[in-house]
């Protein structure tokens, strides 16, 4: 749903109207001086918007359901996701809560339908800098990510009570690493792709 600041007529439109743009798109709600302002429902090809409005921009709180059938609900700014929201995507089941900046996730939890989650930081939409994932199996991991990859430092618990504590890249153990089965069994040194 493009934002748009349109005059809509001549003569200015102020209080509760129902307005079609010559688009299709259809607004229902609160103008003043012909910009929406104040509580208005959008709808347009992509989807419907309910909401608070601002100078003709989704700023406040509200709902975009998109025509897929993902929803987010939560707080706006000039037209953006911008702070706590919700996205609850249809068709997988996921559910992304967290903190926004100019449409951006930062920081918040994904919860896959299946059970794992991810709790931490986001950088372009995707699972980058500090965070943990535990999968349904009982596996956990701490550490870095980047590009929602296991790459950095971090500490995975193996569910059968093995850990690595040392360096990842791409999801797999490469670089310095101690891993210690569930005996305390140790095993220091370099690691590449996974293997030691």
């Amino acid at each position: 749903m493009g934002e748009k600041t349109v005059k809509v007529s001549s003569s200015a439109l102020n209080g509760f109207h129902t307005y079609v743009y010559d688009n299709g798109d259809i607004y229902v709600g609160e103008f003043i001086n012909n910009l929406r302002n104040g509580k208005g429902t959008y709808k347009d090809k992509n989807g419907i918007y309910v909401g608070e409005w601002v100078e003709g921009k989704r700023t406040g709180k509200g709902t975009l359901t998109w025509k897929s059938g993902d929803i987010y609900d939560g707080e706006w700014l000039d037209g953006k996701k911008h702070g706590k929201g919700t996205v609850t995507f249809r068709k997988s089941g996921n559910t992304f809560k967290g903190d926004w900046l100019d449409n951006s996730t930062t920081k918040g939890t994904f919860t896959w339908k299946n059970g794992d989650i991810y709790i931490g930081e986001w950088k372009n939409n995707r699972m980058n800098g500090y965070g943990e994932i535990t999968w349904k199996n009982g596996d956990k991991y701490v550490g870095d990510f980047v590009n929602s990859k296991l790459s950095g430092k971090g500490t995975f618990y193996y569910s059968n009570g093995d850990i690595y504590v040392g360096e990842f890249i791409n999801n797999e153990r490469s670089g310095y690493g101690e891993f210690t089965n569930k005996r305390g069994k140790i095993k220091k040194g370099q690691w590449l792709n996974d293997e030691f």
